[in-house]
């Protein structure tokens, strides 16, 4: 009975813990594999996008045009706090440039839009005639605090206040541009909870002209750019259910209260193995 006993404490642990770490923060990928993307075509040229290897690859067909395709999210707005989360990223560029955008919802239920990827590196990695990121490898992260303190490069304009809802960014959907051909490989563009951020050392690469003086990476912390052309296409989201979609900062908070209940569970059914213990040895003692 003891051996019994001992068997069904240590698998209610085993689960209890289980379901704790089920809980743990999680990231959240703003370049999903399953969006659908809507393509706006230039000079004859589209942008092809395919997953490869895990990465989502996009890709332009000739130089001389600069086609965008962009994706909005189908459920609610992934809600982050700006204290809470970083961007992660890690792309390459190959062949050509690029502009990447986010779309916010606002809180009047409008959406706008900004170059993000182009605030976060130095200028040495822009054309400063258009703010297109040239050809490279990019990897590193941003706290959302620090993202929305940047300025555009191209025309430093600052990033809209109309973003920020409630200290939060609403992500609603985002644009990626290939110009002049240029393939465009994301492995990573997500938001992680600030606890869970494996801190490197940021990796952009060094235009043509100054890779030869230094073979290394060069690290910044930001950048500035905006959109290529001064056309952006008209897009608005409705989200299916404001309740469907598990948002950073609804998991933030129900991370937190679910650890809690699930703490409070696991010593309740501690006390309940030590009462039937107790019960049952005490029964054993009266018969003997």
């Amino acid at each position: 009975m003891k051996r019994i006993l001992v068997l069904a404490m240590a698998l209610l642990l085993v689960a209890s813990f289980s379901a704790m770490s089920a809980f743990a923060a999680e990231a959240f990928e703003l370049i999903p594999s399953d969006a659908e993307w809507l393509r706006t075509d230039n000079g004859g040229s589209s942008v092809a996008v395919e997953e490869i290897d895990g990465a989502m690859v996009f890709s332009g067909s000739s130089v001389d045009t600069w086609p965008c395709t962009t994706a909005m999210y189908t459920a609610a707005p992934v809600v982050a706090s700006l204290d809470s989360y970083t961007l992660v990223y890690d792309f390459t560029v190959d062949g050509g440039a690029t502009n990447i955008s986010f779309f916010f919802e606002t809180a009047s239920g409008d959406n706008v839009d900004y170059t993000v990827c182009n605030s976060m590196f130095a200028d040495r990695n822009y054309d400063t005639g258009s703010g297109d990121l040239y050809s490279g490898e990019y990897k590193g992260n941003i706290k959302l605090s620090d993202l929305v303190e940047t300025t555009r490069l191209y025309n430093g304009e600052a990033f809209p206040v109309d973003a920020i809802v409630d200290g939060t960014l609403r992500f609603v959907g985002v644009q990626v541009y290939s110009v002049n051909g240029g393939v465009i490989t994301v492995r990573a563009m997500d938001l992680v909870h600030n606890d869970d951020v494996v801190e490197e050392s940021p990796v952009e690469s060094l235009p043509e002209e100054e890779s030869s003086v230094a073979e290394s990476s060069v690290t910044e912390e930001f950048m500035e750019s905006a959109p290529i052309t001064n056309e952006e296409p008209t897009v608005s989201v409705q989200a299916e259910s404001t309740d469907a979609t598990s948002t950073p900062a609804e998991k933030d908070e129900s991370v937190d209260s679910t650890s809690v209940l699930v703490t409070v569970i696991v010593v309740v059914m501690v006390l309940v193995c030590i009462l039937i213990a107790a019960v049952l040895l005490k029964k054993k003692h009266h018969k003997q």
